[in-house]
């Protein structure tokens, strides 16, 4: 009997997010998937599988559509055997069910017409595998998708034994699942090629060992092994063009592969061409989950990111509120059709744009933290928010003032809106503004990452080296050395006490400094920051234009009762926030007066932290430190204005201040009502000025290329002296302009 041949599978994912830099599409075109797939077919005898997602997809034929068209010779050939998946490269399990379908419909579609195939086979992004998925694939005619092989393990199946493929359903939908060898994707391409041979004939050793023995019955299908990882890891990762080509690993690799067959032990296949052979080897049904990796960034279950970063979480659920609202406006206009009815004031094409870019707005890489992720890459998060906001001009406007749970908390959120702005504020949450979008720029003002201390920091300060330059004269896994961009980046780990959300209201010592708040190691003397506040009956609505949501809260501060209503209103392009706070008497009897700041905060977010085209302008003139990472305190000033000359957007603040004396404490536990600013009826005492503070905010995170510093946003602290004693008040307003420059 001739000795039944391993069955070996070689596949290549290359992908890139929406939003990323052209330039970085560009470098990994040079680097990684031109030079890997004209060394693939320079090995003819070869066959492989490669998936593109859909945004490099765009990209490709827009920038060298001789790429593709080059694949789709060779997928006509069957030399390439081509995936499907999601378009946008979607979490799947984490969107609508509607969405998933159209999300992998939308690459099925795409593939079919550009590059001449309709695949049979699904990349699952980050290979995040949940049951019902099985229901999803078939549904869109997919029959396969590959998971890696400690998903099986994890389900009582040995892939690394079996060496085989098995198959799965939902509700009676079927498809297969092919596991992915782990050991392989850490020896390719990091490991000499006789690494991958020696494995693989171990398998082949192994096998006909056990026909021998009789384990295995003699018409059993031959064994199979599988390999499918990143593209960029051939040539984009750090030092492995040089490996990868340069000392030619890829061109030995594959020589190498063809000996093994010229040899007869060895076999080289495709998923699909393997499965039209041979039958799966049995029923399996795996547990949600995804590779090692990112079970240990995600604590087990992707789903955790989304628990724990509310940044991660708030994108979520608009996305999914964003999304909703397309679909039941896509159900109204195919309902009027079956009715021969008016379809709405809304152009269908309208709807339909609307909600590709919804579909957009679910690219992965922006919801999740890892090595690859991009939660920590504000770019990345703002493209998926500019896909939001694109998303919702396209539809009929909302009311203007709304309540509901935005971001699934558990508590309700008040939804303002106007014509430039729209604004989320979280009564539960200190009466924070926690989204402010400027809907003309498509840009997300407050989209700031909160600093937080993560695990692989623990490296960073263990002593980490002071170079990206690897310790070895060969290509290394990024899993396998750490390596960081400029030294001192330890000294950026802090941790902030409190989200990163607009106006959240602090009292702090009279003898704080700026060091104290950008090291967030100053003490809070309140409890509003942390606090509920009540949503006032809105008294002014009917002579008001622009939507307002009034604020109260009665809490301490340093020992004293302190009565504090903030009203929070669009204007068009401003935002107003007026703040009213009394002090009312000491908790603690006898208490002595104190001098406090009154100091609430925001961090804004244009991007370009130290890039030219952004700047900051305190009353108008550029200080010295003039970038918006930079820090600095400013006595007296009253308005500060930042500057993206990339967007053309500027956002300004300014503010003022009024002391006065209330002659009946007892009258401020009475809400105030209709009230404005300055407050009507009160004799002031003396204008206030402010010390505004301003800092970058930082964060370091690991990427590819090892740690770095990232820029969130920058912090604005205006801060005004507050006495501690009975009856004294503080009336203070901020007024946030938000325009598009000429």
């Amino acid at each position: 009997m001739l000795p039944s041949p391993v069955h070996f599978a070689l596949g290549f994912h290359c992908h890139q997010p929406v939003g990323n830099f052209e330039e970085v599409f560009e470098r990994n075109y040079r680097s990684a998937y031109q030079p890997l797939l004209n060394t693939m077919l320079q090995h003819s005898s070869i066959p492989f599988s490669l998936h593109i997602t859909g945004p490099l997809l765009e990209w490709l034929n827009a920038a060298h559509p001789s790429y593709l068209d080059k694949v789709a010779d060779q997928a006509r050939q069957e030399r390439i055997e081509i995936k499907g998946g999601p378009f946008y490269e979607a979490i799947l399990p984490i969107i609508h069910s509607c969405d998933r379908a159209a999300q992998l419909n939308r690459m099925q579609t795409y593939l079919e017409q550009r590059i001449g195939v309709r695949p049979q086979g699904a990349w699952i992004p980050e290979r995040v595998w949940e049951p019902q998925l099985a229901r999803d694939l078939a549904e869109a005619g997919l029959q396969y998708t590959v998971l890696d092989d400690t998903q099986f393990e994890a389900a009582a199946v040995q892939p690394a034994i079996d060496a085989a493929y098995y198959t799965t359903e939902d509700q009676g939908y079927g498809v297969d699942l092919f596991p992915i060898s782990r050991r392989l994707r850490y020896l390719i391409p990091f490991s000499e090629p006789s690494a991958t041979r020696d494995f693989l004939r171990e398998i082949f050793v192994e096998h006909q060992r056990q026909r021998r023995l009789g384990a295995i019955s003699p018409d059993a299908p031959p064994p199979l092994v599988l390999c499918e990882d990143d593209g960029e890891k051939f040539g984009a990762w750090p030092q492995t063009y040089e490996h990868v080509y340069q000392q030619r690993w890829l061109d030995r690799f594959l020589a190498l592969l063809q000996e093994c067959v010229d040899q007869g032990w060895l076999k080289l296949t495709t998923p699909s061409a393997y499965r039209s052979l041979y039958p799966p080897r049995r029923l399996v049904y795996l547990a949600a989950g995804s590779y090692p990796e990112m079970q240990e960034w995600s604590q087990g279950n992707f789903r955790n990111f989304l628990s724990r970063y509310a940044e991660a979480n708030r994108l979520h659920k608009r996305m999914l509120t964003t999304s909703r609202r397309c679909r039941e406006h896509l159900s109204d206009i195919d309902r009027a059709s079956a009715n021969d009815a008016p379809a709405g004031d809304v152009p269908v094409a309208s709807i339909a744009a609307a909600y590709e870019c919804a579909l957009k707005a679910q690219c992965n890489d922006a919801y999740w933290h890892g090595v690859f992720g991009g939660l920590y890459l504000p770019h990345l998060r703002q493209a998926i928010y500019a896909n939001l906001i694109h998303t919702e001009s396209l539809l009929p406007p909302g009311p203007p003032l709304s309540f509901y749970d935005a971001d699934y908390d558990g508590h309700v959120d008040v939804q303002l809106q106007s014509r430039s702005l729209m604004a989320l504020v979280a009564p539960q949450r200190g009466g924070s503004l926690w989204a402010l979008d400027h809907l003309p720029t498509q840009a997300a003002l407050l989209d700031t990452l909160r600093r937080r201390r993560e695990p692989e920091h623990d490296a960073l300060e263990n002593g980490a080296p002071a170079t990206s330059k690897p310790k070895r004269g060969r290509a290394v896994s990024i899993h396998d050395e750490v390596r960081v961009k400029e030294p001192g980046l330890h000294r950026l780990l802090r941790i902030d006490p409190f989200p990163r959300d607009a106006f959240l209201d602090h009292f702090y010592p009279k003898a704080f400094r700026r060091q104290d708040l950008q090291d967030a190691s100053i003490v809070d003397l309140g409890d509003f920051a942390t606090g509920s506040y009540e949503v006032l009956p809105n008294h002014a609505e009917d002579k008001q234009q622009m939507p307002l949501v009034q604020l109260r809260r009665v809490g301490l501060v340093a020992g004293w009762n302190v009565a504090l209503s903030k009203c929070l209103q669009l204007e068009d392009d401003r935002l107003r926030m007026t703040y009213r706070m009394e002090i009312l008497h000491s908790a603690l009897r006898p208490s002595r007066p104190a001098d406090v700041y009154f100091a609430p905060e925001l961090t804004v977010n244009l991007l370009g932290g130290s890039a030219p085209g952004y700047c900051v302008l305190i009353d108008g003139v550029k200080p010295t430190a003039y970038a918006l990472g930079d820090e600095g305190t400013h006595v007296g000033a009253e308005s500060v204005t930042l500057i993206d000359g990339t967007r053309n957007l500027s956002v300004a603040l300014c503010w003022e201040a009024y002391t006065s004396r209330h002659d009946d404490p007892a009258d401020a536990d009475a809400p105030p009502g209709d009230w404005i600013f300055p407050p009507s009826g009160t004799a002031f005492q003396q204008t206030t000025t402010a010390t505004l503070h301003r800092h970058g905010v930082w964060t370091v995170s690991l990427s590819e290329d090892g740690f770095e510093k990232v820029f969130q946003g920058t912090a604005l602290i205006p801060a005004w002296p507050l006495s501690l004693r009975t009856g004294e008040i503080l009336d203070a307003r901020i007024v946030l302009t938000v325009r598009a420059l000429p």
